[in-house]
């Protein structure tokens, strides 16, 4: 199990146990207490979990670092895969959530002289010190998701076009596909897509059990999700035309 391993696994453990000790992940991931503070530091760091002083739990707010620890490890998985999906020097956009965050991140540090455009204020900051190019579009600030929405944005987006638009979703259905919860955000996301050549969906596969009040209404060419997915939906994907890729 290498480091990057191991910290998923590490969130996804606290998430369960909601406070653990330092030593008992000392034994449960066979490696050294060091070792543990050192990873936990570095989990603290990035917002998913709280380091005190033996002790790591989760953190008590609703922030998007706090969704961030939710399904780690197969937002982890995911994001890895995405990441074959770019090559290096290339200019991608990026939507807001939790998924999306960890694949931005993941693509900042393993490609080389990558653009990122987005309409996260949260995957700006996030990624900030990884030295990738950050464009964010310009728009109404939302302050809980950290997003920006509206007719500025629509004009904003429009300076540029990309190969490939990486968006999130709250859930799916047979009827209208993927789906959120936010108009505001949707709309966003259709104004994005529509500079993008190809649209392609993070999301982990429990979201295809759930759905959103609103159709997000954009053509997905991909989907990349976690090999939880059910065959049912599998067929689903395949039979409209999305190719599905799993991590």
């Amino acid at each position: 199990m290498n480091k990057s391993q191991r910290q998923a696994k590490l969130v996804e453990e606290i998430n369960k146990r909601k406070k653990v000790s330092v030593n008992d992940l000392s034994d449960i991931f066979e490696v050294s207490a060091v070792t543990i503070r050192k990873d936990l530091t570095e989990l603290d760091e990035a917002g998913l979990i709280v380091r005190t002083h033996n002790y790591a739990e989760l953190a008590d707010d609703d922030s998007i670092s706090r969704k961030l620890s939710f399904h780690f490890m197969e937002k982890t998985q995911i994001a890895d895969k995405a990441c074959e999906l770019v090559a290096d020097n290339e200019t991608v956009m990026i939507e807001s959530g939790s998924c999306c965050a960890i694949f931005a991140k993941k693509l900042a540090e393993t490609k080389k002289n990558i653009t990122i455009i987005t309409n996260s204020v949260f995957i700006a900051d996030y990624i900030s010190e990884t030295g990738a190019q950050i464009i964010v579009l310009g728009g109404i600030y939302q302050t809980k998701s950290q997003v920006l929405v509206g007719p500025v944005l629509a004009e904003s987006v429009k300076h540029y076009k990309v190969d490939k638009l990486f968006i999130g979703a709250d859930g799916y259905s047979c009827e209208w596909g993927f789906s959120n919860k936010d108009p505001f955000r949707g709309e966003a996301v259709r104004h994005m897509a529509s500079r993008a050549k190809q649209v392609v969906v993070l999301t982990e596969s429990h979201k295809f059990e759930l759905e959103g009040n609103l159709g997000l209404g954009v053509a997905v060419n991909k989907v990349v999700t976690d090999k939880n997915i059910k065959k049912k939906t599998k067929d689903r994907l395949k039979n409209s035309g999305i190719k599905l890729i799993l991590s």
